[in-house]
């Protein structure tokens, strides 16, 4: 059997002629198509590669700040630590000075006190008897002796130590007008009671 043809042969040229134009322009088109495709998501991937290393950059800063508070707050817990630590020697101080007297500070206000025109030459403590017969028990007297140029001055010592919690029975035991430094000066004595 033969093979006849029945499309002229010039025909059959251009069918296959536009045959492989068409599939040349289909496959041009699907490998267009795909290169966007590719090129959209790589684009995609680019955004997604940023956003991840923004977010890794965020991270880091915020395990620094983490590592940073966790300091801050074993800082806090020790400064915690320190001041229980400093109210409990307060207390336990509080508690040995109970019922003692802090010289260094009725020196320094007795001082304060007198101001520029009294000198104070002497200070003693001494320890008596007091109370009823029934009732003996050992008080504290303060001596308190020196100069003053003024009776003012020494009025307003006087009156300072009588309104100073820790003295009872604030008393002027004596004062003479003598010549001392090449000045005329009020020679005094105070005594009191220590209160407890």
């Amino acid at each position: 059997m033969e093979n006849i043809n029945l499309i002229p042969a010039d025909r059959i040229f251009l069918l296959r002629w536009n045959g492989r134009r068409i599939l040349v322009f289909f496959v041009s088109a699907a490998i267009i198509g795909l290169s966007g495709l590719y090129l959209i998501q790589e684009h995609s991937l680019k955004v997604f590669r940023g956003r991840m290393t923004a977010d890794e950059q965020i991270l880091a800063g915020l395990k620094v700040r983490q590592s940073q508070m966790s300091e801050i707050l074993a800082g806090i817990g020790n400064i915690t630590d320190r001041k229980n630590d400093m109210h409990t020697a307060r207390d336990i101080v509080r508690q040995y000075l109970k019922g003692r007297v802090i010289w260094s500070s009725v020196i320094s206000d007795l001082t304060a006190a007198a101001g520029r025109d009294i000198w104070l030459d002497d200070m003693q403590v001494l320890e008596a008897a007091g109370g009823d017969n029934n009732d003996r028990k050992k008080i504290l007297e303060l001596k308190l002796e020196g100069w003053s140029l003024t009776p003012r001055e020494l009025a307003g010592l006087v009156t300072f130590m009588e309104e100073y919690p820790l003295f009872d029975k604030v008393a002027l035991a004596g004062c003479e007008l003598e010549m001392h430094g090449g000045r005329r000066c009020y020679r005094f004595e105070i005594d009191c009671e220590v209160a407890r």
